[in-house]
């Protein structure tokens, strides 16, 4: 008595998931190139679209935030959902700050490094306490927040911060897709790459 061979091919589910992680990063990608609207002012015109655009269009922000997804699938476990929140809450907070007219030194150069802590993070494989790792992306997080609520307007102003708060929650998202991905296909030597690609990065944006 013979046992049949069975074979298992990819379902049509997951290549499609693959797909819109593909199609998604992409957009990203092409709106990070875009003219850095994220780093200009705009009047009083301000929207919620314009908020949801801040953390796409600065390169700075958008590697961060899909390496802080990343590192959080990698690291797995409640890190997965407790991490990018803490992201997001902390950057609500540095946005009602700034808009408060509160002074704060160096944010740019803390935002810079943030994309070379997280992404040297990632590279090295470091998977901290959960507790740990959420203090870690929330002290930056209050730096991209503030770089927000600086240019936030008087007007709308809750409106633009769910605008750039629903966009960081959207890249976290794709970055937690790759990140399940690397994951599922056993490459997640990809993601340390990756990691190590946003750390080069963020030593060009400081040096530049």
């Amino acid at each position: 008595m013979t046992t049949p061979i069975t074979t298992t091919e990819p379902t049509a589910g997951t290549a499609g998931r693959g797909r819109a992680l593909g199609l998604g990063l992409f957009a990203l990608a092409a709106l990070a190139a875009t003219p850095a609207l994220a780093h200009t002012g705009h009047g009083d015109t301000f929207s919620p679209l314009e908020g949801f655009l801040h953390p796409i269009t600065g390169p700075d922000h958008l590697v961060a935030m899909l390496c802080v997804g990343l590192w959080s699938a990698l690291a797995g476990g409640r890190s997965v959902l407790w991490w990018p929140l803490a992201f997001v809450a902390a950057m609500v907070v540095g946005a009602v700050v700034a808009h408060d007219a509160v002074e704060v030194p160096a944010v740019e150069m803390v935002i810079t490094g943030s994309l070379i802590a997280v992404g040297s993070l990632l590279a090295l494989g470091i998977r901290p306490p959960l507790a740990l790792g959420a203090v870690v992306v929330a002290g930056f997080a209050f730096f991209h927040g503030f770089a927000h609520g600086a240019e936030a307007p008087d007007q709308n102003f809750w409106f633009y911060v769910a605008g750039f708060s629903l966009s960081t929650a959207l890249i976290h998202i794709i970055g937690i897709g790759l990140g399940v991905g690397l994951i599922r296909t056993d490459r997640r030597i990809l993601g340390r790459v990756a990691g190590g690609a946003a750390a080069a990065l963020g030593v060009v944006l400081l040096v530049a």
